[in-house]
């Protein structure tokens, strides 16, 4: 849950689109900051990873990329770069076509009769995306930036049930539509050993939904949600004295202003007549979060704390009903230390205090319909956010020879301990819905010991990286405890060959997980890429082969006399992607 940045710009829900069309070619630097980017919520709940993209020479310049994949995805995407002086541009254009073929088939045991169903989803999807990014420097000192962001998605979902796979019982369709757009700001001053940095940032996101459930089922969902956020930071650097290396300090404030509008029209009729519901609920959430961070490098020490005050605001209305209003206040703060023992051989430790908020709808004091597990939930005014505490540890070691070979070790661990952990309370049934409904709750306890180890090498031109990760869930809910623990290995070989051929591949593997109420199966692949090079065009072939498939068996009773086991398989593909530059 990191906040994905663009030259300090956040791209908002479209993590996965800029990731797979940036080239690391084109990427000057990339920072990492583990403070959280509260203003973002989920989007920035693990911290920041900023992509600074390399300035371009004077004139223009750009790339066309072409990526054809046998899953029927199609992306093309232009990339234009203008650089002039004090004033710099750039623009992207992308569309991503998707056209899989998912299918998710369900067994359900009955006792003592066996009842199999299969429930097939297949799902299209279109996305077309822009970034616009324009900085202007009047000074040496003052610099200007606004970014544009767009994102447009159709998306169509067909779903076929079946029982005893003679006929068919229920059709469902979903179409959805939804348009992210935002309008980023920002303006920084340099002083001689201080830097003021102001962000704003405008969104704007409406999206639909259709949905048709067989014959005595239909829903129209309308959402829009108009975002207002930003910061403002002021931070000061010292001065190097004695065994100080450097020192800073930072202070500032983020900010958040929800504006939501929500609408469902639902028709049901379950053979007692037609039941009909329109809600239309509204919502204004406000944020605003002071915070401190200081950050001092003495001697073989390197110090940072940081520490936040979480102001949060709900106002929640629904048509013909009282309003909801709540506020919720917390502190939030992290500690690292870091030590050089001796020279390439680095200790970290760490401890940190953070929340999880609960969604709108979690929290939301009116009964909504969850279409995808097909029950009606309603918030709790009374439900906590989630809070969260974790120490841990890390070795670092790197170490680079006369020969340029490159070799690193990095070995870590930690412990986190949540407390008030969201979930839902039994069944309640309600015939005003002619549905049950279950209320959300703070109603757990987590506790989760993980660690990860990685190996990189490289020798010449061979590039060598192994990754193991080990992590143990103890989770308890009312009284009832669930327990279960897996671990991955990953290994990525790289070499580039002469002739300007590379060949990179990777292969992952992660063990089962068997829970209290269910089994998750293994899964493992490989993937293999070829590329070859000319001055200004690269070719790539690249595949993906599934090892193993994904399955879950769910049991609902004690008694094990009814069991669902869901079966999700992975599918293999090619990929063919070439890349001219301009």
């Amino acid at each position: 849950n990191y906040d994905i940045q663009m030259n300090g710009f956040s791209v908002g829900n479209s993590k996965e689109q800029f990731l797979s069309q940036t080239y690391l070619a084109d990427v000057k630097q990339i920072q990492i900051s583990e403070d959280p980017v509260s203003s973002y919520q989920s989007n920035g709940h693990g911290g920041s990873i900023n992509f600074t993209l390399r300035p371009r020479n004077e004139g223009s310049s750009g790339k066309l990329n072409l990526s054809a994949y046998s899953l029927y995805e199609l992306q093309p995407t232009v990339q234009y770069n203008y650089n002039r002086k004090k004033f710099s541009f750039y623009a992207w254009v992308a569309y991503d076509m998707y056209r899989p073929a998912t299918t998710f088939e369900e067994r359900m045991n009955s006792s003592p009769e066996v009842t199999y169903s299969s429930d097939t989803t297949t799902q299209k999807s279109d996305y077309q995306m822009a970034r616009l990014f324009m900085e202007y420097k009047p000074t040496d000192k003052d610099a200007l930036s606004v970014q544009l962001f767009e994102t447009y998605s159709k998306t169509r979902a067909d779903f076929a049930h079946a029982e005893v796979g003679s006929f068919l019982i229920n059709n469902s369709s979903e179409d959805g539509d939804g348009l992210s757009a935002s309008a980023n700001l920002k303006y920084t001053h340099q002083f001689k050993n201080s830097k003021l940095t102001a962000e704003a940032r405008y969104e704007y996101n409406p999206t639909g939904s259709k949905m048709v459930f067989g014959e005595n089922r239909f829903y129209d969902m309308d959402n829009k949600a108009n975002n207002f956020s930003g910061k403002l930071e002021y931070a000061y650097n010292f001065k190097p004295k004695g065994l100080m290396k450097s020192g800073s300090i930072t202070a500032g404030a983020n900010y958040k202003f929800n504006g939501i509008s929500y609408r469902r029209y639902e028709e049901f009729n379950p053979g007692l007549g037609v039941i009909k519901k329109d809600v239309d609920m509204s919502a204004r959430i406000g944020f605003v979060s002071p915070f401190f961070r200081t950050e001092w490098e003495l001697g073989k020490w390197r110090l940072k704390l940081s520490a936040e005050y979480q102001m949060y605001n709900y106002n929640l209305k629904e048509a013909n009903a009282e309003p909801f209003v709540k506020q919720q206040n917390e502190f939030t703060g992290k500690f690292i230390a870091g030590f050089q023992m001796v020279p390439h051989h680095h200790l970290r430790f760490l401890a940190s205090r953070m929340i999880r908020r609960p969604s709108n709808f979690q929290i939301y004091p009116y009964p909504v319909y969850d279409v995808a597990k097909r029950y009606y939930y309603k918030g709790s005014p009374d439900i906590n956010p989630e809070l969260s505490s974790e120490i841990g540890l890390d070795y670092i070691t790197d170490h680079t020879t006369l020969d340029g070979d490159f070799f690193m070790l990095n070995v870590n661990a930690s412990y986190i301990h949540v407390d008030g952990i969201f979930g839902t309370s039994s069944q309640v049934t309600s015939h005003e819905y002619a549905y049950p409904y279950r209320v959300y709750e703070n109603n757990g306890t987590n506790n989760i010991f993980k660690a990860s180890a990685m190996l990189l090498y490289t020798v010449g031109r061979l590039s060598i990286s192994l990754t193991g990760t080990v992590f143990d869930n103890h989770i308890v809910v009312k009284g009832l405890s669930d327990r279960y623990a897996y671990y991955s290995l990953a290994i990525l070989p790289s070499v580039a060959l002469a002739y300007d051929w590379s060949i990179a591949a990777s292969a992952i593997y992660a063990s089962p997980v068997n829970t209290r109420d269910s089994e998750l199966g293994q899964s493992s692949f490989v993937h293999l890429r070829v590329s070859k090079s000319w001055s200004k065009l690269i070719l790539s072939l690249q595949g993906f082969i599934p090892l193993s498939a994904r399955a879950t068996d769910l049991t609902l009773d004690a008694s094990n006399k009814y069991s669902i086991r869901r079966y999700s398989p992975y599918d293999a593909y090619i990929g063919l992607n070439a890349s001219w530059q301009f």
